[in-house]
């Protein structure tokens, strides 16, 4: 008995259907998920951004020397955008408000530091704004008899959504992926069952097994991007801390400070693990010889390694 394909199209098309609502579905919950909550790690690693110059500036500022006399900042602050390549600008005030030093990302344009309307305050002294163009973090310069500046770091929004959409970029041929192959077997077995009463018979579990395993791997496609997503995050923030430390050591090692004279570094390495709990790991080694090192089990895993020849 010859079966006409159209038939057997349209009657399993509710199933087919079905299987591409849960796909868009879930890609939405995921990529919605993402786009909330990976800004935090933005967030995290502008804050150890900034502290790195702010580190820098500390000795100068607490000997009581005016912020515009800090000579170090055009090498913080190439290295910050050499490693960074979203970063829109950097800029330095003195206590009158005035601005004392400047330094723009290659892509900067005027609009990404405009519009700045949501503020947040983190911690005692940090704000965090946002705009439809970037992010942006202020924060106070300490000096000898109190505050003597404050200094404003500007990423842009692209930061954010070139690694989410890049992740689900993927994410989304993968499911098309997981869709057709699902609608190949769904189709070929139909069609085998309008012939076979055998296979008419194990029709339903057949296709409900199906569903199941597709839904089961599209779920676990979107699951892993998100996973990424906070990996890629963890790992960036994990690389501004590291960053933050080394340049605070760099500053002793120029002294001609050997790194087994130096005391206070595990007292360091616990208050850093103390502000930053998704921190597993802080080792200082030399030559692979360890010789500071800080252990702690949390849940995001992230670890740093600070290493010297």
């Amino acid at each position: 008995v010859q079966t006409c394909a159209l038939p057997i199209f349209l009657h399993n098309l509710p199933i087919l259907l079905v299987e591409i609502f849960t796909l868009l579905l879930l890609s939405y919950i995921g990529y919605a998920e993402v786009l909330r909550r990976y800004p935090q790690f933005q967030l995290d690693k502008m804050e150890a951004q900034v502290s790195i110059i702010r580190n820098a500036m500390d000795p100068t500022l607490q000997a009581g020397i005016p912020v515009e006399q800090f000579s170090g900042f055009n090498t913080y602050s190439s290295a910050l955008q050499a490693s960074d390549s979203f970063i829109v600008s950097i800029k330095i005030f003195g206590l009158d408000g005035q601005l004392r030093f400047e330094s723009y990302g290659k892509n900067y344009s005027l609009s990404d530091e405009q519009n700045y309307g949501i503020v947040k305050k983190l911690g005692k002294d940090l704000e965090w704004r946002e705009s439809e163009n970037g992010f942006k973090v202020v924060a106070p310069l300490n000096g000898k008899l109190g505050v003597a500046g404050s200094i404003e770091l500007v990423t842009h929004r692209d930061s954010v959504s070139v690694i989410v959409e890049k992740l689900f970029r993927s994410v989304f041929f993968l499911g098309i992926a997981v869709l057709v192959g699902f609608s190949i077997f769904t189709l070929g077995y139909a069609w085998l069952a309008e012939r076979s009463a055998v296979w008419r018979l194990r029709q339903r579990s057949v296709i409900s097994g199906g569903y199941l395993v597709s839904f089961v791997a599209i779920s676990a496609i979107i699951g892993s991007a998100v996973f990424s997503a906070y990996e890629i995050g963890a790992r960036e923030k994990t690389k501004a801390l590291a960053d933050t430390l080394s340049n605070r050591l760099d500053a002793v090692l120029e002294l001609g400070v050997s790194l087994d004279d130096i005391s206070g570094i595990n007292d360091a390495f616990a208050k850093y693990k103390a502000d930053n709990p998704d921190i597993s790991n802080v080792a200082l080694s030399v030559a692979d010889r360890s010789v500071r090192s800080e252990e702690h089990t949390s849940e995001l895993q992230s670890q740093f390694r600070i290493s010297y020849a």
